[in-house]
């Protein structure tokens, strides 16, 4: 059973990866590629991915829908988003290294609130 939409977090290119994995490359000046894990293909098909071309998306549009469509299976997890934030050109081994997503947390309420944060010391 899918539950949830999920949808781009930037606009950019989707690649859905043989791994059924998604692949956003921003192109909103940030050099960073989001990957979003663990979602059905059947719900990335639905979206209108294409496994291992590249699809145009933009900001909110839906790239899949979070499930728990291996819950049929012997220790499948339940129903979950994996989203990782990466940088497209500093590699840690083989991969974009990580980017701690807390940043954009407090970039989002700034927005919300339409002001600026104070750092709090000690």
């Amino acid at each position: 059973i899918n539950v949830f939409n999920v949808v781009a977090v930037t606009a950019g290119q989707a690649w859905w990866t043989p791994t059924n994995h998604l692949r956003l490359i921003s192109q909103d000046g940030t050099n960073l590629y989001y990957m979003y894990l663990h979602m059905s293909p059947d719900a990335l098909r639905r979206a209108g991915m294409q496994q291992g071309a590249p699809v145009a998306v933009a900001r909110g549009a839906k790239v899949g829908e979070v499930g728990n469509w291996l819950k049929t299976q012997p220790n499948a997890t339940t129903a979950h988003l994996h989203f990782e934030i990466r940088k497209q050109f500093e590699m840690c081994g083989e991969f974009g290294c990580t980017v701690a997503p807390y940043w954009t947390l407090i970039l989002a309420y700034e927005r919300l609130i339409n002001a600026r944060g104070t750092e709090v010391t000690n």
